[in-house]
């Protein structure tokens, strides 16, 4: 049995265990031609599994008019699932498609990122797992791949990378094939698309796009030549490069499917198809028990609680509930009582301190006759006296702890900030920016003289600045460490910058992570900007201004500062 893809190209059925990627842009034919290689599996009686964040897979169920039956294959959550799919799930659903050699679409298109991200890393490491002591034949395809394997990767990602990575690495070895798909070839983490075996690469127009599969074509002994035509492609034509298993490289148009392209872009005034809602021939009540978590076990010998009881425990509880208010506000008042009276003492001891200023005289014989319950007052007085005192030796003594610097809201963000990155360097406007002010306002400047006032920063550059070791020691535990890597720098700047930049800065990032930059226009293109309009121009010069973003001819690639190497 084999699989016919192409009228010039047919994959044997041990297909199902290789490593596939199938790469192009939006509307390419990417999906589709993935597509065609799910058909060629399920039609040799091969498990696949697709796990899909789009929401388009189902059409596997459909024949290609979408009015008739297609597969027998279930779909798990999403908008066309037969059965809803929770994102506590993933490991039960894991082993259940293990188990039972169950073919499946796994719609997460509906799971926030954050749940997502828990129901791939729980599904992921149990199909894994549980594939080692059931080594049939399977495949696992990923949608929108960069999704679930990123090359830059973000907090709680970690877990959910690391179990796709051993299913790409390491799951032939029990039997597991998989197939990514992604239109961002840059954005795939880098050792999961090394691990491919045969790529298929559709039309391409961005140059670090291109540059991405060239990287992949040196790793394998490729020629680069080709990737010249890629931008001329038509829709569906695929160039195949595979080295080592099938020993190809050719160009093929993919045939036409037989069940439903739920991917295909509407047309403007084309006519719309509605697909068939079909019965599945599955049991789904059975398939939703399997699913459900298991009962809690009971505690042998021990009886089930009467009613009665209930209700004294609850009596109980509320007499407690209310004894405890009481006392809480009765200790309430007295705690506001006696800071109201701290407060009268504190300011006493102030007004006195000021007084013994302009007295030194007194403060021998204020020192000698204040009670020693009041030594904070006395050690006032020896601090003023030690002002107006010629300077000493040190002596083997500790010194009084200085007392805690108060500033204003503003400035206190500022000098953290600049603290976050010592021994590194800001300038002023990189300062501003992370304090969410701007540098040429009355504010920010007051505060600026503040913390110079205080020496809490040192200039050690035209228009650069360094937090001191008074600044770091002032604030202490409080201090907030970026760690000197390009990760941390590049996740700390996110938080602070405006949506648009945020994600100009990211895929900034992405296309020098991999070894290349991304033009001017390409990043408008990415954000759906023009390159030409006011709104880009006025983010791309926060980003430079803030030392983020640097021109490197016609590309813009991560600033040296942010990568940590000045």
């Amino acid at each position: 049995m084999t699989i016919k893809l192409a009228p010039n190209l047919t994959l044997p059925k041990n297909a199902v265990t290789q490593t596939f990627a199938f790469l192009a842009r939006k509307g390419a034919g990417k999906t589709y031609s993935a597509g065609k290689l799910v058909e060629g599996l399920l039609e040799v009686g091969a498990q696949v599994i697709v796990l899909d964040p789009v929401g388009n897979w189902y059409g596997l169920r459909l024949s290609a008019n979408g009015k008739s039956a297609g597969f027998a294959i279930p779909v798990f959550g999403g908008e066309h699932g037969d059965i809803p799919l929770e994102s506590t799930q993933g490991e039960v659903l894991g082993k259940l498609v293990v188990d039972r050699n169950l073919s499946a679409v796994i719609d997460v298109s509906l799971f926030r990122k954050a749940e997502r991200k828990r129901f791939v890393a729980d599904f992921a490491e149990a199909l894994f797992h549980h594939a080692k002591t059931s080594r049939t034949p399977r495949m696992l395809v990923l949608e929108e791949a960069q999704t679930f394997a990123p090359q830059n990767v973000q907090k709680g990602e970690e877990r959910m990378l690391g179990a796709l990575e051993d299913i790409v690495r390491l799951g032939r070895n029990y039997g597991i094939g998989s197939a990514m798909i992604s239109q961002r070839p840059q954005s795939i983490n880098k050792e999961v698309l090394n691990q491919c075996e045969c790529l298929f690469v559709g039309q391409l127009n961005a140059a670090h796009e291109r540059k991405a599969i060239e990287g992949w074509l040196v790793g394998h002994k490729g020629e680069k030549g080709w990737t010249d035509e890629l931008p001329s492609l038509p829709v569906g034509t695929m160039f195949v490069w595979s080295p080592q298993w099938l020993g190809i490289m050719q160009k093929v148009k993919i045939s036409k499917k037989v069940t439903y392209d739920a991917s295909a872009t509407p047309e403007l005034g084309g006519k719309v198809v509605t697909p068939k809602e079909l019965q599945s021939t599955f049991d789904l009540e059975e398939l939703k028990a399997a699913l459900a978590p298991p009962p809690p076990e009971k505690k042998k010998g021990v009886a089930p609680a009467r009613a009665q009881d209930d209700n004294q425990a609850q009596e109980q509880l509320e007499v407690l509930r209310s004894a405890f208010m009481k006392e809480r506000a009765t200790y309430a008042a007295l705690i506001a009582g006696v800071s109201a009276e701290l407060g009268r003492v504190a300011s006493s001891i102030n007004e006195l301190v000021d007084k013994l200023k302009t007295h030194p005289a007194l403060a021998d014989s204020f020192t000698a006759k204040v009670p020693a319950a009041a030594s904070d007052v006395v050690k006032d007085v020896r601090v003023i006296k030690q002002a107006r005192a010629p300077a000493r030796p040190p002596s083997d003594k500790s010194e009084e702890p200085a007392p805690a610097l108060q500033l204003k809201k503003g400035a206190q963000r500022m000098i953290e900030a600049l603290a976050a990155f010592y021994p590194g360097k800001m300038t002023k406007a990189q300062i501003a920016r992370a304090a969410d002010m701007t540098p040429s306002g009355g504010a920010f400047n007051d505060y600026w003289s503040a913390l110079n006032r205080e020496a809490l920063l040192q200039r050690v550059g035209q228009d650069s600045y360094v937090a001191t070791e008074h600044a770091l020691e002032t604030l202490g535990k409080e201090r907030v460490i970026v760690p000197q890597n390009q990760a941390a720098r590049i996740a700390f700047w996110q938080e602070r910058l405006k949506p648009t930049e945020a994600k100009m800065l990211r895929l900034v990032a992405d296309y020098t992570m991999a070894g290349i930059g991304i033009t001017r226009a390409g990043l408008a293109d990415n954000v759906g900007m023009t390159s030409s309009g006011g709104a880009f121009n006025a983010a791309i010069g926060t980003l430079v201004r803030n030392r983020l973003v640097a021109k490197e001819g016609d590309l813009l690639k991560i600033h040296p500062w942010l990568a940590g190497k000045e």
